[in-house]
């Protein structure tokens, strides 16, 4: 999939690391304050969908953003 196939092929495949993972292993502190960025916003976005509203163009918009940013969450405490 967009370049994968040639390590397929390959049975010693490097493997990926992108350069947000090196850093946030490089500096913990940023980890740290990406976490809990990521928890506040979440936060916020679950008590603006509590309180609901009457537009469902911004209902989808809010938890749109609210899946990515528990998928970021996930990625950030994997690393």
């Amino acid at each position: 999939m967009f370049g994968m196939e040639k390590n397929k092929k390959n049975k010693q495949a490097k493997e990926t690391v992108f350069d947000m993972e090196t850093n946030l292993k490089n500096d913990p502190k940023q980890k740290k304050e990406m976490e809990d960025r990521m928890s506040t916003r979440i936060e916020g976005l679950k008590s603006m969908l509590r309180e609901g509203h009457h537009d469902q163009k911004e209902f989808e918009q809010m938890t749109f953003l609210l899946h990515g940013y528990n998928s970021m969450l996930k990625v950030i405490r994997k690393i």
